[in-house]
């Protein structure tokens, strides 16, 4: 049985060339093939017939000479010419001359033969409409290479990417001439008859009731009945379109004080899907990257974004967004989406609670859901009470983004200052509906972050307190309390907004404990609800949101959190966290604290004996990190050192024991005065004053501060030198380190940091220490600061 070869083998250019030499190839295959079958079966017949006689083998023994051996080979053949030319006629037809004999020489292009040309001439004709077709089927597969857009419009969907292979007649891009739409209303047949084309009509959006003037683009010749018994005709209006306007909205018109029968949606009045013409890979990009003949970037002309020499794809996606919408209690997305954004991130789900704002393309099977609100009562409006564009809620003000929330808002609907709303926030924060009344009740629970009282004069002199609380939602809400009330930063508080406005008051701790999963979805077997809200906090008032994912494998003690909350499912919806990240601290390195002597001494204050003073006894910071990188200062002795300024205190007493005139007090003195701290964080040269000292000496550091700013603490960074480099780790021999997502990477060199990126060192050619949070924090213990040294 032969095996047949695979459809590629078979239509291989090889296979296809043909010819004598193929045919030989495949012959002598067939031949071998028989070949070997006979003297296979040569070989078994021979051993068949040899194998009753078994004779007996002898040897004789002989002693080998060198001798002269003579081979003569004897063998006739044919003396042919090395090169030789077999003509033969390519077309048929009556040789009419022939002018040379045998024996003659001849040049190469020598005519030897003139044939009847009737068939040469059809076989000439034959070859050029081959040719032709040739050609076309070249310009075929080269226009192939190229897809045309066939209308003006807007690029609505792209399919492929470059690089991507496509089969033919495969969707790569969608196209629509948004600027103008079209409404197709039904009015009474009497009335349209007298309508004209290009006349004006008046279109009302339904939900906004905004008015735009269109023009009627064409009437239905022929009266139909409508459900009832009143013959009505379809008239077409074109509504331009200043960008706002899509296939979901939905309208009614009039024409001349001639109302239409009913509302319908929008449509688009031209649009094109493209398709590829052949398989092979996209090069879209290229295309799009190309001039047309007016010297224009094609990308431009399609809607595109060309920035820099870039194109802007998601622009076109994001500015073709279907919404915002408001969800019900039972709304549902038109379709299944491919992807699902949830206050811009990435979510799994695509679940529809009441209330949500969402935005859909549906060309791209994508959806953006906002659970975002903001409550309280109204403190502002501008530009103007009738006419309002911007919002303060709660000490913040956001941008309106519809029109239907402007009117909720507008002092001409009763709305405006004092109101007490729930403002439904969708893409970049913007108010798309006003919640009033019931709808409007809202609790939110959060951290104080500061507190402060005014001079308030609307009824009279008197003192208004503000107090600004950090929510689990990630928004800051700045409500007003009683001035009589105390509400220290760093409180547990609950907001509640309803129809006599918001009250703030202090909640007593709820803890639990537990280790996350690994995918963050549960605590302690707990299961988080897909929308938790997370919120680390400090006691001075700091506070931060954490993605779950951020907290996956740790173990939370009871004194890890503070409060939570359980919907209705008894899923966790909402964590306060007591420092459990460290990622609430500001990182950064120290300059050498021999300069903070110096900044603080002004006086004498702090000579210890005789010429010695506080500054010689202090290391500087080459000295600490090269006795990190030697080994002389060991994560112990480096502990103990920056535990505490007493323990400063001590090390520096133990240094200079033999001075002991007034050694102490110059100490004491020196620790217990503020200071003002010389560092680089972010890599920018920043300075910290402080009302006192704090046990830092050099190198990594951590910086407490309150919501205003103020430094409440400061704690050394632990250093370990690190021999290796992963993606977001370390390592320092077979320990493991995480690295912080914003991990600071500076240069050593001569007394100076300079700031630079992790791509930039390696642990072959520079000595690296890595200074890690040791604080405590459940989720904490990284790498916040690396520090390179170079090895020269």
């Amino acid at each position: 049985m032969f095996k047949q070869k695979p459809q590629e083998d078979r239509d291989s250019p090889k296979a296809a060339a043909g010819g004598k030499g193929s045919l030989l190839r495949r012959r002598w295959k067939l031949l071998a093939v028989g070949g070997c079958v006979l003297v296979a079966a040569g070989v078994l017949a021979a051993r068949q017939l040899a194998a009753p006689a078994a004779a007996e083998t002898t040897y004789i023994e002989v002693t080998p000479q060198r001798r002269s051996i003579t081979n003569v080979f004897s063998e006739s053949g044919t003396i042919e010419a090395a090169n030789s030319y077999e003509v033969k006629s390519l077309v048929r037809g009556e040789v009419l001359t022939a002018g040379f004999e045998e024996g003659d020489m001849v040049e190469k292009g020598t005519v030897l033969y003139t044939i009847d040309s009737s068939d040469a001439a059809n076989s000439v004709e034959r070859a050029q409409i081959s040719l032709d077709q040739a050609q076309r089927s070249y310009e075929d597969a080269v226009n192939g290479q190229y897809i045309d857009a066939d209308i003006g419009g807007t690029v609505v969907s792209i399919s492929v990417a470059p690089g991507d292979v496509v089969e033919a007649g495969q969707e790569v891009a969608a196209i629509r001439d948004d600027s103008s739409l079209l409404l197709t209303v039904d009015f009474p047949a009497a009335d349209a008859a007298g309508f004209t084309v290009g006349q004006t009509a008046q279109v009302t959006l339904d939900g906004t009731y905004e008015t735009l003037t269109g023009t009627i683009r064409s009437i239905s010749g022929e009266d139909t009945q409508s459900g009832g018994s009143l013959l009505v005709r379809s008239v077409t209006i074109a509504v331009p379109n200043a960008g706002s306007l899509t296939s979901a909205q939905a309208a009614t018109a009039s024409v001349d004080g001639v109302s239409a029968l009913g509302s319908a949606r929008l449509a688009y009045q031209k649009s094109q899907t493209l398709t590829a013409p052949s398989a092979g890979a996209v090069l879209l990009y290229n295309a799009l990257m190309a001039e047309n003949g007016e010297n224009e970037v094609y990308a431009s002309t399609l809607g595109f974004t060309v920035t820099d020499g870039q194109v802007d794809v998601s622009a076109v996606l994001l500015g073709n967004l279907e919404g915002p919408f408001v969800a019900g209690e039972s709304t549902q997305l038109p379709f299944e989406p491919a992807a699902v954004y949830r206050n811009d991130e990435a979510a799994a789900s695509a679940r529809l609670e009441q209330y949500d704002v969402y935005y859909y393309n549906e060309n791209t099977r994508t959806v953006w859901i906002y659970d975002t609100r903001a409550a309280g009562r109204i403190t502002a409006v501008s530009p103007s009470a009738s006419a309002p564009t911007a919002v303060t809620v709660a000490g913040t003000e956001y941008t309106i983004g519809t029109a239907s929330a402007a009117a909720q808002i507008s002092s001409l609907n009763g709305g405006g200052v004092g109101q007490v709303v729930t403002l439904l926030l969708g893409m970049d924060d913007q108010v798309v509906r006003v919640l009033t009344g019931d709808q409007a009740d809202a609790v939110f629970y959060g951290v104080v972050q500061s507190a402060s009282r005014s001079l308030t004069e609307d009824n009279g002199a008197d003192v208004q307190q503000s107090v600004a609380v950090a929510c689990t939602d990630g928004v800051t809400r700045t409500v007003h309390v009683d001035k009589s009330l105390n509400f220290p930063a760093g409180w547990l508080v609950e907001i509640t907004v309803d129809e006599n406005g918001e009250q703030v008051e202090a909640i007593d701790p709820k803890q639990t404990s537990g280790t996350f999963s690994q995918d963050g979805g549960s605590l302690g077997g707990q299961v988080l609800a897909e929308n938790v809200e997370i919120l680390d906090t400090t006691s001075d008032g700091m506070a931060g949101t954490v993605r779950p994912e951020r907290l996956a494998g740790v173990t939370l003690d009871s004194g890890d959190v503070r409060y939570y909350t359980t919907n209705e499912e008894g899923q966790i919806d909402r964590l306060i966290l007591d420092n459990v990240t460290g990622d609430l601290w500001t990182y950064g390195v120290l300059d050498d604290v021999r300069n903070l002597v110096n900044a603080v001494s002004s006086d004498s204050s702090t000579e210890v004996s005789g010429s010695t003073s506080l500054l010689d006894l202090l290391p500087s910071t080459s000295e600490i990190l090269y006795g990190i990188i030697d080994g002389s200062v060991g994560s112990t002795l480096w502990e103990t050192l920056t535990s505490s300024p007493s323990s400063i205190a001590s090390w520096l007493l133990e240094v200079a024991s033999d001075n002991t005139t007034g050694l102490l007090s110059s100490i004491l003195g020196f620790l217990g005065d503020g200071a003002s701290y010389s560092c680089y964080i972010d890599g920018e040269n920043t300075t910290l004053n402080t009302t006192v000292k704090y046990p830092v000496v050099a190198g990594g550091i951590a910086v407490g501060t309150n919501a205003s700013g103020d430094v409440t603490s400061m704690t050394q960074l632990m250093p370990v030198m690190v021999d290796q480099l992963g993606a977001a780790w370390v390592k320092s021999g077979e320990k493991r380190y995480e690295t912080a997502d914003d991990m600071q990477v500076y240069l050593w060199y001569k007394g100076q940091y300079y700031p630079t990126t992790l791509a930039k060192v390696d642990a072959e050619n520079y000595h690296l220490i890595g200074w890690y949070d040791s604080m405590g924090c459940a989720a904490g213990g990284k790498v916040r600061v690396l520090v390179a040294v170079k090895k020269d």
